[in-house]
């Protein structure tokens, strides 16, 4: 894998120096990073980006601070023209819980909205769907 400060990576596929198939991550990523690298290609393709990161509490557990049913969301949101996609995101070895299985059912039933669990071996489905119309 081709590594890039993220704002560095966005900016060269989106001028066209790099092709998101260039940046295929290794399949040993973690959830992070690919999130990370997701990001950053996502935006290069002209995807407007929204993932909600856990923080540290005072008393050192780990929180996501949102209200309602949030429990599961996916990791990932892209809005691009009249498509949104849902993804989750899962290293290569990750396991999608029930209440992530729900989300993305529940999402999926909604009009325009794509639904897809992604693993860094998903790499070459990923950018087809990223690339394909708006």
């Amino acid at each position: 894998m081709i590594r890039f400060d993220p704002s560095d990576l966005t900016l060269a596929i989106s001028s066209g120096v790099l092709a998101p198939e260039q940046v295929a991550p290794p399949s040993d990523i973690s959830e992070s990073e690919f999130t990370r690298l997701l990001i950053a290609v996502a935006r290069g393709l002209g995807w407007r980006t929204a993932h909600f990161r856990p923080a540290r509490l005072k008393s050192g557990r780990w929180a996501t601070p949102v209200q309602g049913d949030a429990t599961g969301f996916p990791d990932l949101i892209l809005v691009r023209g009249k498509r949104l996609l849902a993804i989750e995101l899962k290293s290569r070895s990750g396991r999608l819980r029930p209440e992530q299985r729900d989300w993305l059912d529940a999402l999926g039933l909604v009009p325009g909205v794509t639904c897809v669990v992604a693993r860094p071996g998903d790499w070459p489905a990923l950018m087809e769907l990223l690339s394909s119309g708006s």
